[in-house]
């Protein structure tokens, strides 16, 4: 999956630690009239939820009952097991699931190290 095809998908970001928040930083300024959803288990840092745009919408509670299901892409935290039921049931109804590290190697299929530059964002 490519960057460009999220433009007209629903997205929820899985997690909203460190690689949640900068993949949520990417979409939001790549796709700023796009809807994300970002779901945690745990309420996310108020720093950062004070960041949210009028068009974010953060769900907070277990994975199980945030209608996975219902997004065209889950876009997975590292420490979210992709094992979890939640996520299967997600596949099935069929969301595909992938993470940032996977879309910044989509983005950049030349490369085969994970670097950072500054505002380049995934």
């Amino acid at each position: 999956m490519r960057i460009a095809d999220l433009a007209t998908c629903d997205i929820a970001i899985l997690g909203t630690g460190r690689e949640g928040r900068a993949a949520w930083a990417y979409l939001r300024s790549r796709f700023p009239e796009l809807q994300l959803t970002l779901v945690d288990e745990a309420p996310p840092d108020p720093a950062f939820t004070a960041q949210l745009a009028g068009k974010d919408r953060l769900l907070t509670g277990p994975l199980s009952r945030a209608g996975l299901e219902d997004y065209d892409v889950l876009i997975r935290s590292p420490g979210i097991s992709p094992y979890r039921s939640s996520l299967r049931q997600a596949r099935e109804a069929g969301a595909i699931v992938t993470t940032p590290s996977n879309l910044w190697f989509a983005a950049h299929s030349g490369q085969n190290t994970v670097y950072r530059q500054a505002a380049a964002g995934l």
